[in-house]
């Protein structure tokens, strides 16, 4: 399947083959998943991520940022709670995109769509929102579209969330890929300049990464 793409559709789900060449850091015997449902947060508030908000937050606050951009925002839930104060772009897929629309009409919303130009803003935050992706390099070359101070990440460590050796395909059905702790390091570093990169402490298998631009 080297450089092919097939596109099978079963009900409304699309699953992309691709060159499986590209591990994108990941250990080269890492099954991944060809098959998922894309999840629907339109009920999630901060049920999840919310040290990710938060170390977003002082980040604005130490830097004095004014500008913030979510991709993958989900409900818009958690970047209205912490970020209401600032001028925010909400990046989503539909049905959420068209839900965040309609519920909070006052604010900036946009298609995840790698085609059009990312709105420049001084913080990116990107929480779990990779290892959904069949290739996360059109993500990072997006994000390169725009201009940003900073970017925060967060994805699950693959070695926190079991208790064996795990090599794919993720237990969780919306997940492509999971990277360990020392993977994503690998994979990142070649993109950004990491600032820092630790477990949450109330959910230690969730990883973040905060990065500068590399250029």
């Amino acid at each position: 399947m080297n450089g092919m793409h097939v596109q099978l559709k079963s009900g409304y789900i699309s699953q992309l083959y691709f060159n499986m060449q590209k591990n994108y850091s990941i250990t080269s015997n890492y099954i991944i998943r060809t098959t998922k449902i894309p999840h629907d947060d339109r009920d999630f508030k901060d049920e999840y991520q919310n040290e990710v908000y938060l170390h977003a937050t002082k980040l604005c606050q130490d830097y004095k940022y004014t500008t913030v951009t979510d991709i993958g925002c989900g409900s818009g839930y958690k970047l209205n709670k912490y970020f209401s104060q600032y001028d925010t772009v909400g990046y989503e897929i539909e049905p959420c995109y068209s839900y965040l629309r309609s519920k909070y009409p006052n604010k900036k919303w946009e298609l995840s769509e790698f085609k059009n130009k990312l709105i420049d803003s001084d913080l990116i935050i990107c929480a779990d929102v990779i290892e959904h992706l069949t290739d996360p390099d059109l993500l990072i070359d997006w994000i390169y579209t725009s201009n940003f101070k900073h970017i925060i990440f967060s994805t699950p460590d693959r070695d926190m969330l079991y208790e064996k050796q795990q090599c794919g395909p993720p237990y969780n059905t919306d997940h492509v890929r999971e990277w360990t702790f020392f993977e994503f390091q690998k994979y990142l570093e070649n993109k950004f300049k990491i600032i820092e990169h630790f477990h949450c402490i109330e959910c230690n298998t969730c990883q973040v990464c905060v990065c500068s631009p590399l250029l």
